[in-house]
């Protein structure tokens, strides 16, 4: 074999700081960890370490400073190589474009503070799948090639064996390497047969591959023994040339190369598809978190513009890297042990705090300078003023639009109303709705409001005594929900949607079954992962239909209540359209006493040839209708 196709030897620890333990824990292990990788640097003189994830660096930063200037010694020597510009390995699929933004911002930026260089290398060796946005994300945080391993070839043959071109839609390329015999290899015989396999994989390919040893999971490292093993591999003459290297330095020689290599223009999936409904505590945490803070930070720093207060920069930062560290993948995917969610909570409520405390205090100083006057009033009011109801002057509301687009939905208000009008005295369509709290006795108002993409707009609401009848809305013949845009009907055995038409151009979306009548499927052969599992088809059942009922017929939008059940277990949804929507909302709630049973909503819509458009990070994707489960924002 020719030096051209050696291989670079990758000596890495994978951390895991939660998963079959706490945080604590993994704390500790990063630690020691770090310490056995230094003592290998300064026992063997051509040993180079690799470690990704800001967080880890902060860890032993502020716990042993005087291990993490070693460290920092070691970077300027080129003998530790930081990869991964990001805080953690997460999940690809399920955080925001906004969240790999700011895993790289804070990541990048504390590589360069501390160590004067930024990672160049992406490194998510063990994350469960990567969106096809990922080129991008990484491009756009300085990083211009990508390590990974799964799925690996089993898992899908279709994709480039080991070195290739990843593209994203918007033209983004980065040099990828999807390793062929694990992150983690490490014992003798181990490293024998993976530099069998993979001189084998380089002599075919006609360069060079890159190994990864060291004791992974719970960290640990290279050890003395692969050392040294490796070392007196190397001496041995008629063997491949091996090197003991790092990403970046693989990287960079191969491009110099000027391969002729394939290219992938699509995300990477399936590794584990159970994960991606598995706990959906840290999913629904993480999502609340990230929009909060998202719209906290664009009100502050127009208040800090506005007012000249100071922005919550360094807040923010805090609370991101929360949010960052929980994305990791074997929480976010919700494969660790439950104690470990406990901490979960406790961080992204800590993150929401942070976020609501900022929203508040810059919205309250930008509608406090709205012109809210009432003649009659010796005061200026505002909207965070509380009336008592039937006060006879009427109420001004404030409604903030955080996002890049103009918005036109309802908007609640916790009183019954009379009237709305805007800030040009024109009548709002608006409806009083069975309020949130406990006692039916009251009443709140949901008006529809037109607000300017990151703007605001004022509304007047003329509060009223009305209370809640506890008189039901009388039950129609058929039960639908219509606009001016859809109508659907709902079928009064199954509570499925037996016709779903659009009335823009009279299409109907249903032909035979009913869509969406929940379906019960067992999951007792499958793991947390569900590895090798993309399709979930093992019907055990249909939930029973036990009450349907139109609990809202207004002017602002119609609500008809469905209630399904499974043995013990209760499926309640609101199908929710409102006026000039064209978006059927389905809120639901689900009480589920039955353990290894998948909960699935099945649309089985006309027509032929159907794709899905699914959001991804900063894009979207089109995927066939094959059965399979694909993540999706």
């Amino acid at each position: 074999m020719s030096d051209k196709e050696r291989l670079y030897l990758i000596g890495n620890a994978h951390l895991d700081p939660i998963w079959l333990w706490r945080w604590q824990e993994g704390c500790g292990e990063v630690l020691q960890t770090f310490r056995s990788a230094l003592d290998r640097l300064y026992e063997y003189k051509d040993f180079v370490f690799t470690c990704s994830s800001a967080a880890y660096y902060r860890w032993v930063e502020e716990i042993d400073p005087d291990m993490f200037a070693e460290i920092v010694q070691m970077v300027k020597k080129g003998r530790w190589v930081p990869v991964n510009g990001w805080f953690i390995q997460p999940d690809c699929n399920m955080p925001s474009g906004e969240s790999f933004a700011r895993q790289a911002l804070y990541s990048q930026l504390y590589y360069y503070e501390k160590f004067g260089k930024i990672c160049r290398t992406g490194y998510n060796v063990d994350s469960f799948g990567h969106n096809a946005m990922m080129p991008q994300l990484l491009r756009q945080a300085g990083m211009n090639a990508y390590v990974m391993m799964r799925p690996n070839k089993d898992e899908n043959p279709d994709m480039p064996e080991n070195l290739f071109w990843w593209d994203s839609s918007d033209g983004s390329r980065v040099l990828t390497y999807r390793i062929p015999t694990g992150y983690g290899t490490c014992g003798k015989e181990a490293l024998d047969k993976c530099i069998s396999e993979l001189s084998e994989k380089a002599e075919q390919a006609g360069h060079g591959m890159m190994l990864f040893y060291g004791v992974g999971n719970h960290g640990g490292g290279p050890t003395k023994g692969d050392i040294e093993h490796l070392n007196s591999r190397m001496q041995q003459e008629g063997f491949v040339p091996l090197e003991f290297s790092s990403p970046d330095d693989f990287f960079e020689e191969l491009c110099s190369q000027k391969l002729d290599l394939p290219t992938w223009s699509y995300d990477m999936q399936h590794h584990a598809s159970g994960c991606y409904s598995a706990t959906s505590l840290a999913k629904q945490l993480n999502r609340k978190a990230e929009n909060q803070l998202a719209a906290a930070e664009k009100w502050d720093t127009v208040a800090s513009k506005l007012f000249g207060c100071k922005a919550k920069t360094e807040e923010f930062a805090d609370a991101w890297r929360n949010v960052c560290f929980n994305q990791f993948h074997d929480i976010f995917c919700g494969c660790s042990i439950m104690e470990s969610y406990e901490d979960v909570k406790e961080s992204m409520g800590y993150a929401m705090t942070i976020a609501s405390n900022a929203y508040n205090n810059a919205l309250l100083r930008i509608s406090r300078s709205i012109d809210t006057w009432v003649d009659g009033v010796s005061d200026p009011v505002c909207s965070e003023v509380r009336h008592e109801s039937g006060n006879s002057f009427p109420r001004p509301v404030v409604v903030f639009n955080p996002l890049s687009f103009d918005i036109h939905r309802p908007v609640r208000v916790r009183h019954p109303s009379s009237k709305v009008t805007d800030s040009q005295g024109k009548e709002v369509l608006f409806q009083n709705v069975r309020a949130s709290r406990s006692n039916d006795s009251h009443l709140d108002t949901m008006f529809m409001a037109a607000v300017p993409a990151l703007g605001y707009a004022t509304f007047w609401v003329n509060i009223s005594k009305e209370s809640a009848s506890s008189e039901k809305l009388r039950q129609p013949q058929e039960f639908s929900v219509e606009n001016e845009y859809i109508k659907a009907v709902f079928d009064k055995k199954t509570g499925g949607i037996s016709s779903l038409i659009s009335k823009e151009d009279g299409a109907q979306y249903v032909s035979g079954e009913s869509l969406a009548v929940p379906m019960v499927i067992d999951d007792h052969k499958t793991d947390t992962w569900a590895h090798r599992v993309i399709k979930f088809h093992d019907i055990k059942g249909k939930m029973k239909l036990e009450s349907i009922e139109l609990v809202e017929d207004g002017a602002l939008r119609k609500v008809v209540r469905t209630k399904h059940r499974f043995n013990d277990s209760v499926l309640t949804q609101d199908f929710i359209l409102a006026a000039g929507q064209k978006t059927l909302r389905v809120k639901c709630k689900a009480i589920w006493q039955k353990d290894f049973i998948i909960l699935n909503m099945p649309f089985p819509l006309s027509g032929g040839q159907e794709i899905s458009t699914y959001e991804i990070s900063c894009g979207f994707i089109t995927r066939p209708c094959n059965g399979e489960k694909e993540p999706g924002l």
